[in-house]
């Protein structure tokens, strides 16, 4: 059976499609501003160093 979508801010189970929610992944405004809060504070992080070469090349069809 597949799991319901949540909020990963409050774990509200989100009711609407994707497609229909200005708030995705989010719940609501809020969840998403607390989101975003946490991000500027430093809480998150991406721990990985980046590795040039697992990089794959784009399709060139822009100019650059």
């Amino acid at each position: 059976m597949i799991r319901p979508q949540t909020c990963p801010i409050c774990n509200t189970e989100l009711a609407i499609a994707p497609a229909q929610s200005a708030h995705f992944p989010f719940c609501s405004q809020r969840c998403k501003q607390i989101d975003m809060h946490r991000w500027c504070e430093g809480k998150y992080a991406i721990l990985e160093p980046l590795d040039l070469h697992a990089i794959e090349p784009d399709d060139g069809d822009h100019e650059g």
